[in-house]
């Protein structure tokens, strides 16, 4: 019975049913969205050998692997299905946030979780996350031409949900936990993520009713971006001689934004229709998430 419970599918689905069934009574619970994502980072930190990031030959390429992964390819193939599929007005500002968001904090845990490089998806999302200073506020004021989401929010999310957990977690490490943190990483990222996504369903319900055809519309961009990407390089990757640790990491990192910081940023400067992108973004993401270790193994 336990582990049924435990079952990142059936987490997920019990968290998209109990956002649907509550609603915005469901914001009460709001304010656990940080503090969840920080434990997540700390589990996932604690248990990553940070003594190979010393050889900054190594750093360099992941480094900027994860600038050009998400802030160049993926930020690409989101506005131009974006330009295809006609999406205007407040769903387009929103869609450009969320496509110019750093790179998503799932991406750590779960490549603990299918056994990818850590080395390589830490270096690429710290990369991105530094990138984001300049390149979130610089894209999504340039292609909505409204204001820019403000550097303290980015600079405080950057802090509290990557550096933080960091230090944290080496601390942890030294005094013994990664043992600990390797048995217990995989219930915490999918307990962790279940609640944060009931939290953003519920929050997000009248919009998704209210706006059938749009949102189907930025269902499909959202399916071709995460699983259609994920699946290219998957296949671009099979081809190469390049070692399967590292393949699913690359295709971990290009296809996972921080679409929850996307869908909050857009509700602030945009309003709540503005916020639907990133919340859909996010139904898909998790989505992905509960078959990952399907889509990223390699034969």
């Amino acid at each position: 019975m336990l582990r049924i419970l435990l079952n990142r599918n059936f987490i997920f689905i019990t968290a998209l049913i109990v956002g649907l069934i509550f609603g915005d009574k469901i914001d009460l619970l709001s304010f656990l969205n940080i503090p969840i994502l920080i434990f997540i980072m700390v589990v996932a930190m604690t248990e990553t050998d940070f003594s190979q990031f010393r050889d900054l030959k190594k750093v360099v390429r992941p480094f900027v692997a994860g600038v050009l992964l998400n802030y160049f390819f993926l930020f690409a193939v989101l506005l131009i299905l974006g330009k295809l599929f006609m999406v205007e007005g407040d769903l387009w500002s929103g869609l450009v946030i969320a496509a110019a968001s750093p790179p998503g904090l799932a991406i750590m845990p779960f490549t603990a979780l299918v056994g990818g490089s850590m080395f390589l998806s830490t270096v690429a999302t710290f990369s991105a996350f530094i990138a984001s200073l300049v390149f979130t506020p610089f894209l999504s004021s340039f292609f909505t031409g409204g204001e820019l989401i403000g550097y303290f929010e980015i600079f405080k999310l950057f802090f509290l949900t990557l550096v933080l957990p960091v230090i944290i977690g080496i601390g942890m490490r030294k005094i013994g936990f990664a043992d600990l943190a390797k048995r217990i990483h995989g219930n915490v990222v999918n307990i962790g993520f279940g609640v944060i996504f009931a939290i953003i369903t519920g929050v997000n319900r009248s919009i998704v009713f209210e706006n059938p055809g749009e949102i189907l519309r930025l269902l499909i961009i959202f399916i071709i971006a995460v699983y259609g990407v994920a699946y290219l390089f998957k296949y671009i990757l099979s081809k190469t001689n390049i070692d399967r640790k590292t393949a699913m990491s690359i295709i971990i990192v290009v296809s996972i934004k921080n679409s929850i910081f996307g869908a909050a940023a857009a509700y602030q400067l945009v309003g709540p229709l503005g916020a639907a992108p990133g919340t859909l973004f996010t139904f898909v993401t998790l989505s992905y998430l509960m078959f990952i270790e399907k889509i990223v193994a390699f034969k």
